[in-house]
């Protein structure tokens, strides 16, 4: 019979190889390990993501053990232990593809239920860079944007204060959960945050996890943007991929606006689970 823990650093390792690549050298993530015959075969990665919710981000067994109801068994043993971890809610993203049948198949197997998620646009750096609109914001140092690493943590403080008083928040922002060296922020003003891109980590290039500006600070956004973009370039090449979802009209309109035909729109699903 397989077992299920819930890892700790130490444990890790012989569990990585089944985590996405980009999520094995992530240290702000759980893993829960599948076991069998005394050996790793199988693994879920998951990450807190707002107030009460969890972001399952891998979930795979080893192809010998595929169809034993080790993924299933993954996703159960989840949904067992949240409520002692202190969540009521957890979800998975999914791209309508092949590849991501087997995991979207054993969430439903545990209880998970699908609704329609919002479309995902994906276009690679280079048409990006290669924009007449942000020619003259990647041609500048921007001297007022920082590296996300590099912002003290006092400022993040206030900014999550502001926008949870303000209402655009549920909960803190985990500043933690973005890549700190593809993530920046503009501080134009007495230290303060005006706007901030943070991206993360995906499979072949990175996505746009969270993008905020104040108002009239449009041109501090377009700064911070193309520091992210050339960060990213240099890590995945020109023809690394840069996605972002399309939660809103506006945020659809200005990838479009910078990728124009290269911007390709996918649909996607999300698994949830609510307890």
């Amino acid at each position: 019979m397989p077992e299920y823990y819930l890892l700790d650093q130490e444990h890790k390792k012989p569990f990585l190889p089944y985590l996405n690549a980009e999520d094995r050298e992530d240290p702000s993530l759980e893993v829960l390990g599948a076991a069998a015959d005394g050996a790793a075969a199988g693994a879920l990665a998951f990450v807190p993501a707002g107030e009460g919710d969890i972001e399952i981000r891998s979930l795979a067994v080893a192809e010998n053990r595929r169809k034993q109801g080790l993924g299933s068994g993954l996703a159960k043993e989840l949904a067992r232990i949240m409520p002692e971890l202190g969540f009521r809610r957890a979800y998975a993203t999914v791209v309508e593809c092949v590849d991501h049948l087997p995991a979207m198949e054993a969430l439903l197997d545990a209880g998970f239920r699908l609704k329609e998620g919002m479309p995902v646009a994906e276009c690679p750096l280079s048409a990006l860079l290669a924009s007449p609109v942000m020619k003259p914001f990647l041609e500048k140092e921007g001297k007022d944007v920082a590296p996300l690493g590099d912002v003290p943590e006092g400022t993040l403080r206030k900014l999550n204060r502001e926008l949870l008083d303000g209402g655009y928040l549920r909960a803190p922002l985990d500043w933690s959960r973005f890549s700190p060296a593809l993530s920046f922020c503009g501080m134009p003003k007495g230290g303060e945050i005006a706007g901030c891109v943070c991206l993360h980590t995906w499979e072949g290039g990175v996505y746009v996890d969270w993008a905020y500006a104040r108002p009239k600070a449009s041109r501090t956004l377009m700064a911070v943007l193309a520091a992210a973009l050339k960060a990213a370039a240099g890590r995945y090449g020109p023809d690394g991929l840069c996605s972002a979802v399309l939660a809103s009209d506006a945020g659809a309109s200005l990838m479009e606006k910078l990728g124009g035909d290269a911007v390709k729109r996918t649909n996607t699903l999300r698994c949830v689970l609510e307890l």
